[in-house]
Parts: C-alpha cells; sequence; structure tokens
C-alpha cells in the first residue's frame, strides 16, 4: 500500500479475523490504512473475534457503522467444556 503497488479500491469486503487482536496489539494505524484504501462505495466490513473487551469496542466503532453484533454466549468467557487436542504425523 505504501508504495501504491497494491490496489485495494474495487475490495467489497474486507474480513478481520480477530481484528480485536489485530487492534490491542497496536495495528491500529495499519488496519485504518487498509480499510481507508478498500475504497469501493459498498465496501462491508467484517471483525470476528470470540473474545473483544469493551476498549476495543469503542474502537471498533470508528471503522465499523451500523454494525450487527452476534454475541453467543456470554462476552469474554472460556467455554464451560472445551476439549483439545494434539495430532503427531508422521512425515511423508
Amino acid at each position: 500500500l505504501q508504495n501504491k503497488s497494491l490496489s485495494l479500491q474495487n475490495v467489497r469486503f474486507l474480513v478481520l479475523d480477530e481484528g480485536d487482536r489485530m487492534l490491542g496489539i497496536g495495528m491500529g494505524s495499519t488496519i485504518r490504512a487498509v480499510i481507508n484504501a478498500c475504497s469501493h462505495a459498498e465496501r462491508r466490513l467484517l471483525l470476528f473475534s470470540a473474545t473483544i473487551p469493551q476498549p476495543v469496542i469503542d474502537v471498533v466503532h470508528e471503522f465499523i457503522r451500523g454494525e450487527l453484533f452476534v454475541k453467543i454466549g456470554r462476552i469474554n468467557s472460556l467455554p464451560s467444556k472445551l476439549d483439545q487436542y494434539i495430532v503427531e504425523l508422521d512425515e511423508p
């Protein structure tokens, strides 16, 4: 983006997975540059996260207008049962 070798003006859907984490580690100016570069009139921005603290929600409002907030379970809480697995594979 900085050297103008990439154009995002025709991007209609911009998806940020774990966008709150990116904002939380100080990538706000980079995210802002990408969002601004996606200048299509019908651009939609989608942000997904399992947890999103209130200070990040406040920042997200700068980027997303008329948002739809979908909550499943309690916000910022771990599930009551969480199974994690490690699968080791033999190299071919």
